[in-house]
């Protein structure tokens, strides 16, 4: 199954804290990213099935996308198993 798709918690007129993930790619990784780079709404934790976790605390948020070529905060697990998202107010 292949998906590719983004998850927010928005209120209208804000900018919003995001997060991408896209399943099951051509190399058969799942791939993932916070990104503030249209704002910051909420903070957001997300556990991946490998153990480990990005954050989003604050609007740089060393884990976010900061501006769109900040490839360097893309992050990959071949690890199938769920990924938890955590919104905090």
């Amino acid at each position: 199954m292949d998906f590719a798709g983004n998850f927010k918690h928005s209120w209208a007129g804000q900018g919003i804290t995001l997060l991408e993930i896209s399943v099951r790619t051509h190399d058969n990784n799942i791939y993932y990213d916070l990104s503030v780079i249209d704002g910051f709404n909420v903070l957001m934790k997300v556990y991946v099935p490998d153990g480990t976790y990005i954050k989003a605390l604050h609007s740089r948020a060393p884990d976010a996308y900061l501006y769109p070529t900040d490839d360097s905060k893309i992050h990959g697990t071949s690890n199938d198993g769920k990924f938890v998202v955590v919104f905090e107010r």
